[in-house]
């Protein structure tokens, strides 16, 4: 059998060629302050609360979008406790705890 020449072709750039890869740097408190204030003038309050639950609980933005309102809240209060769920390509399902002083176990 041949092996088939996997090589590209030379027209053929990378997607990222040119731009920065890997994790990027956290938010200083001056740029999470800036993006409260944008989103709060822009009376785009869903956005902020994402916002400031992102910040609060470390959640990754994949969890984030898949909470429901039944996750945090039971009836018309808002639980002390809340068992969110994070997923990790390798894991199963985990949970964060997630305490009403804005810490987490």
């Amino acid at each position: 059998m041949q092996a088939k020449d996997r090589s590209t072709s030379p027209s053929s750039a990378p997607w990222n060629k040119g731009k920065i890869v890997g994790q990027k740097r956290p938010f200083k408190l001056q740029e999470v302050w800036a993006i409260r204030i944008r989103l709060q003038l822009a009376s785009r309050i869903r956005d902020l609360a994402l916002f400031d639950l992102a910040i609060d609980s470390k959640l990754r933005g994949c969890d984030l979008v898949a909470l429901r309102v039944s996750d945090v809240a039971h009836g018309q209060s808002l639980s002390g406790t809340w068992a969110l769920r994070w997923t990790t390509p390798w894991r199963s399902r985990n949970k964060w705890r997630y305490r009403q002083d804005h810490s987490l176990r």
